[in-house]
């Protein structure tokens, strides 16, 4: 419990306060391009899903980032706790304040006389957060390129609103707007799957510099992923 403990504090002074920040100051700047009094279920939607969904990229993308430093990766991949634990500790961290902001600005919606399903826009909106995010989290576990990550799922976002809902089907992102909730589903299910393999990737790559350390005598500390 005192290493979970550790590693929240850790991650939270080192890493998640600034992104924290930057997602809070995202929200705050929503007023300036929505107009958000007495949002309807189709205008509430549209928010959520063109703004507030932006959330799960800056959220989820930087609990790889204290890795960048290859000493850093290698240095807790020769630790009893692995990186994949420590990377699945910071991402319910980030999830954690993920929902906590979405949460709020749904509440502020509702504050301002907005007329919606609260708890459906609130797992829907997830849904996409989770996906996007997810998506980010997987390439740059992979890559370990930060810039990256941000770029895939921005791609992924401009297609979808082009002709998203003709070529992406069941993984359209503005389904709320359009009154369908079944795409929601499969962005969900498709984002904890980007979320696993970025997190697996990260536990099997860390082990496999530890077999190969101890099969050629050397410092894990001097390969890389």
């Amino acid at each position: 419990m005192e290493n979970i403990i550790e590693i929240l504090n850790v991650n939270w002074r080192k890493n998640l306060r600034y992104h924290a920040a930057g997602a809070i100051l995202f929200c705050l700047l929503m007023p300036f391009f929505f107009d958000i009094n007495g949002l309807d279920e189709i205008s509430a939607a549209k928010v959520l899903e063109v703004y507030v969904i932006f959330l799960g990229i800056i959220c989820f993308v930087p609990v790889f980032l204290p890795d960048q430093d290859l000493a850093i990766r290698n240095l807790l991949d020769t630790k009893r706790m692995s990186a994949g634990i420590v990377c699945l500790i910071r991402f319910f961290q980030s999830l954690f304040l993920m929902l906590l902001l979405e949460a709020a600005v749904l509440l502020l919606f509702k504050w301002r006389g907005g007329i919606f399903p609260f708890w459906k826009y609130f797992a829907g909106t997830a849904a996409g957060m989770i996906f996007l995010g997810g998506m980010g989290m997987l390439i740059f576990s992979v890559s370990n390129a930060m810039p990256l990550a941000y770029m895939i799922p921005m791609l992924y976002y401009v297609i979808n609103m082009g002709n998203g809902k003709k070529y992406l089907g069941k993984w359209y992102l503005n389904s709320m707007s359009a009154g369908s909730f079944t795409e929601k589903w499969y962005l969900f299910f498709t984002g904890i799957l980007f979320i696993l393999l970025s997190l697996l990737f990260r536990t099997y790559a860390g082990k496999m510099n530890i077999q190969i350390a101890r099969k050629k005598k050397i410092s894990p500390k001097s390969l890389k992923l």
